[in-house]
């Protein structure tokens, strides 16, 4: 039979922040149903019974509770820090990481390929800009630089400078009309110290001017070049036939006879035309263009060098200086070489 133990109550009053807790030993009284209620009034809901009172701290006679030692203190803030610190780490990982992007699957980082351009122009759309017109006239393409001249003058305002070959025209009695030399069809003359052609009979040449014709009255030549006796050939109006005239003479002689390739129409006065003559030795012939368009032609194979003076706004026949040219001349070349007709056509 068991020895009878003494009835053992151990009753004592913790007091916690908020509220008051009756301690009751299992073997005692029975536990209360209500603690004292908080600053505030408000009863604990319920009775807070410790199965076993050795593990009920010991409390001083005050009622407060120790405090814990400082190195305990330091430990806890330490631990806590550290808490914090771990907790900044982790978050500021995972948004280092969704802004710069992490390793992701090889498929979800492909980038499309980029779209080429396709051969039909995509279709317009409301709010598509305007497509530029394919009808848009696109750069000239430059002009044929076309036959190079050994000499060439603008005669503009009468002015004798050389625009290619660096020989200038010495004017007498030329007048300034417009952008060209005005000739008056008794002495106005513009003329190089000395030949600029070869116009020997194995010589092949073009001459060129823009004349505008007054009248029809007499031979009126254009351009020409000295011989001791006559030019060497005439760019000019022969008034014989009332046309635009190619001519050359059987020789530097008195009475040399003339041949003459001339225009199939007769020649119009008071109007611009561009008159071109070609010798062409080779084929032993004299070709006459008029505003670029083949005219007539004549067989020519006598010919002679001359070495005077090249002159414009006159000729020279038996020796004295004739035809004088009653009008206005311009843009005045000169070619050592027999042109074609589509070489012409770019003069």
């Amino acid at each position: 039979m068991p020895q009878d133990t003494p009835e053992l109550r151990h009753d004592e009053t913790v007091s916690l922040d908020r509220e008051t807790v009756l301690l009751s030993a299992p073997g005692g009284a029975e536990a209360p149903t209500e603690v004292t209620s908080d600053p505030w009034g408000q009863p604990a809901a319920v009775p807070f019974v410790l199965a076993d009172p050795s593990a009920v701290p010991s409390f001083d006679a005050g009622g407060a509770p120790p405090e814990a030692p400082a190195s305990t203190r330091r430990v806890g803030v330490l631990v806590a820090v550290a808490a914090v610190l771990a907790v900044a780490i982790v978050a500021g990982v995972v948004l280092v990481s969704g802004v710069f992007g992490g390793d992701e699957p090889t498929a979800s980082r492909e980038q499309p390929s980029p779209a080429v351009p396709s051969a039909e122009p995509p279709a317009a759309s409301p709010t598509a800009s305007p497509a530029v017109s394919s009808a848009a006239p696109s750069a000239a393409a430059p002009a044929p630089a076309g036959p190079r001249p050994v000499a060439a003058w603008g005669v503009d305002g009468g002015s004798g400078t050389a625009d290619v070959g660096g020989r200038n025209l010495t004017a007498a009695n030329v007048t300034a009309a417009g952008g060209a030399g005005g000739f008056n069809g008794r002495n106005s003359q513009m003329t190089t110290p000395g030949a600029v052609l070869d116009t020997a009979a194995t010589s092949s040449f073009t001459v060129a001017a823009s004349v505008f014709l007054v009248n029809g009255e007499g031979y009126q030549t254009a351009v020409s070049q000295d011989g001791a006796v006559n030019s060497a050939f005439y760019l000019q109006y022969s008034v014989a036939e009332k046309k635009w005239a190619f001519s050359r003479v059987a020789g530097d002689t008195q009475n040399a006879a003339g041949t003459r390739a001339l225009s199939t129409a007769p020649a119009k006065t008071m109007t611009w035309v561009r008159l071109v003559g070609v010798f062409d030795a080779r084929a032993g012939q004299l070709r006459l263009y008029v505003d670029g368009v083949p005219q007539g032609t004549a067989a020519y194979r006598a010919g002679f060098a001359s070495t005077g003076k090249f002159a414009v706004g006159r000729a020279k026949f038996n020796g004295r200086d004739a035809d004088w040219f009653r009008g206005t001349i311009d843009d005045v070349r000169v070619y050592d070489s027999a042109l074609t007709a589509a070489e012409v056509a770019t003069l």
